[in-house]
């Protein structure tokens, strides 16, 4: 829509030869624009016989191969242990963890760590609360029977 003393006119919508009709996607990549003047591309300073695959460069791959594959396992192994340390703590029941919470309270606590506590004992309250009412609703809606569903 452009306006041409002062009458609105309406131009045809530009489509591209190659982009797709119904999003405007390109069907193909467009062209790669040159390299500026001032790009040279690495010089390659590799003797030729590295190029072919002799048995010491293959050696020397596998073993690098093997020692990464060994720091991998072994961080995912201390990542669960990690974790398992983490969750270790979660396993005693809500009960045991409120009381201890609670107890925490009462002994003398600089501000921060006494607003912390209360602030991850409301969380645990909400938790629990938001646990029962799932449950609950959950019971509900399987006591109803597949009326509903």
């Amino acid at each position: 829509l452009s306006v041409d003393r002062g009458v609105f006119v309406l131009k045809e919508p530009q489509i591209l030869s190659n982009a797709h009709k119904s999003t405007g996607a390109l069907q193909e990549a467009p062209p790669v624009p040159p390299p500026p003047a001032s790009y040279c591309p690495p010089v390659e300073h590799r003797p030729t016989h590295r190029v072919t695959a002799g048995p010491s460069s293959s050696a020397a791959d596998v073993d690098e191969r093997d020692a990464m594959q060994l720091w991998f396992e072994a961080r995912w192994a201390r990542l669960v242990a990690q974790r398992r340390a983490r969750e270790e703590p979660r396993d005693e029941p809500a009960a045991r963890r409120l009381a201890r919470l609670e107890r925490r309270l009462t002994r003398p606590l600089s501000a921060e760590q006494q607003a912390a506590t209360v602030a991850e004992l409301v969380q645990v309250s909400a938790q629990r609360d938001a646990h029962q009412a799932l449950m609950a609703a959950d019971r509900r809606r399987s006591a109803g029977g597949s009326v509903g569903d």
